[in-house]
């Protein structure tokens, strides 16, 4: 598990912020209201991507605050969008 900084390098390393995959899933899955939408096996293959589907962008911001994680934003995973395109 990753520290937290004020600026996330990857969608792997937000990703990484939770204990596994299947505890960010469970956590998307509260903050979209939509009890598994999300797999694990999704989050996996996120995470080997380097990639989190800009659809769920809001639901891993509103995550990321209710576990207190710092440094996970839209604004923060619109410029981590930016760099994968570059």
């Amino acid at each position: 598990m990753s520290q937290c900084r004020d600026m996330m390098s990857s969608f792997s390393e937000i990703i990484d912020l939770w204990p596994d995959a299947g505890s960010f899933a469970l956590d998307l899955n509260e903050a979209l209201g939509t009890p598994g939408k999300v797999r694990p096996e999704a989050v996996r293959k996120w995470s080997q991507r380097n990639k989190i589907p800009d659809g769920y962008w809001a639901a891993t911001v509103k995550a990321s605050q209710k576990r207190k994680f710092k440094g996970v934003s839209l604004k923060v995973l619109s410029e981590l969008a930016q760099l994968r395109a570059a």
